[in-house]
């Protein structure tokens, strides 16, 4: 690994570790409560960097905090969220090898997330509200990977054919992929393609970013009509490329953003004039995909 790289990655996980509090990690520099989604969906992250300790407490955290209807609430533990419940899921999921308690939440989440995809495969959600105008409801696609290794593992039918059910739907959604939405959105879709074996589609997603956005720089904007980045998303597509076996086109992204990263370890949430995305605050989940992109990054250099 590039020494430039082993330091951005401590400097990383420093923050995270100045930044866990009360079980979980924190949702930014202004916000110092544990954000459940991201919580969960850092774990994985972690344990892939061999952050055993810390990973099991964000899970023991979560279990504590599972609904009575087996789903997750948002950062003030109020309203119920599909999204949410969908990657705490993946983070439980990584920890069944760990104990029984995650094994059992896990199947829990499972069944309610099984409630929320109908007949024909329409991801549904108790509310939007936290992602209202600036995402989309297509975010759900990036939830349900965790229903499909549960179907696997567990034999489950039921849960492999709901997603097929939800991939048939969304995939034949003409617009599943426009770039109408805030890019970090954009990218959950697309790698949630990838992540369900929908490789051509999320290429014809990239490719698109590619022709008609992509500075000579690396970077995308955060919107189709915007010249500011979204930080996180940047790392996200660069993951894209990464798993995708694009080491060059992941790189040029990678190295963008790498270079905004502040002193403290962390990401503001974006770069440029007129952010209108936690300008000057730094969020939890840009780490979470820097450390992924990272990891998917020295996986790929060491097979070429």
């Amino acid at each position: 690994m590039l020494v430039k790289h082993e330091n951005a990655l401590q400097k990383a996980k420093q923050w995270i570790v100045d930044n866990s509090i009360g079980g979980g990690i924190a949702h930014s520099s202004s916000l110092s409560m544990p954000y459940p989604e991201v919580t969960g969906y850092f774990i994985p992250s972690l344990l892939k960097w061999g952050e055993t300790d810390l990973a099991k407490s964000y899970g023991d955290w979560l279990v504590s905090i599972q609904t009575t209807e087996g789903g997750w609430q948002d950062t003030a533990l109020q309203t119920l969220y599909t999204f949410d419940t969908g990657q705490i899921l993946k983070g439980m999921y990584e920890l069944i090898p760990f104990g029984k308690e995650y094994e059992d939440s896990f199947l829990k989440g499972c069944d309610w997330l099984l409630t929320q995809i109908d007949d024909q495969g329409r991801i549904h959600t108790p509310t939007t509200e936290h992602f209202s105008g600036i995402g989309s409801e297509y975010i759900h696609l990036y939830a349900i990977e965790p229903l499909k290794l549960a179907g696997e593992k567990y034999a489950r039918q039921d849960y492999l054919d709901a997603v097929a059910r939800a991939v048939q739907y969304y995939v034949s959604l003409a617009d599943l992929t426009d770039f109408k939405f805030l890019s970090h959105f954009h990218a959950y879709v697309v790698e949630a393609l990838i992540d369900l074996g929908q490789h051509d589609r999320a290429r014809q997603a990239l490719r698109d970013l590619e022709l008609n956005y992509q500075k000579s720089n690396g970077s995308i904007p955060a919107y189709h009509n915007v010249r500011w980045v979204c930080l996180t998303a940047l790392f996200q597509y660069a993951l894209c490329y990464y798993k995708l076996g694009e080491l060059e086109k992941g790189n040029k992204l990678f190295d963008f953003v790498l270079s905004k990263q502040n002193k403290t370890g962390g990401f503001y949430g974006g770069s440029g004039w007129f952010v209108t995305y936690f300008k000057n605050t730094e969020i939890s989940w840009p780490v979470k995909y820097f450390l992924d992109a990272l990891y998917w990054r020295k996986q790929l250099e060491n097979r070429q």
